[in-house]
């Protein structure tokens, strides 16, 4: 398999990974709890991790959880 493949789907496997887990931690506060992590990262300037927190919200609504996630 292509490594650059490989190390695609395996970050995409992690965002999966910690969006269940936050889910199954926060049950229905997780909407809050990913839009709260996303604001203090981006008062940090820390535009990989906004980023990466925006994909776990993205997947979380992909669960068909209802959210205002920003």
């Amino acid at each position: 398999m292509d490594q650059a493949l490989n190390g695609s789907m395996t970050a995409d496997l992690a965002i999966w990974f910690c969006t269940l887990r936050v889910e199954r931690q926060h049950g229905n506060a997780a909407p809050d709890f990913i839009t709260q992590r996303i604001q203090d990262l981006g008062r940090a300037n820390d535009v990989t991790g906004v980023a990466a927190w925006k994909a776990v919200g993205a997947r979380l609504i992909k669960l068909n959880i209802p959210t205002t996630i920003h």
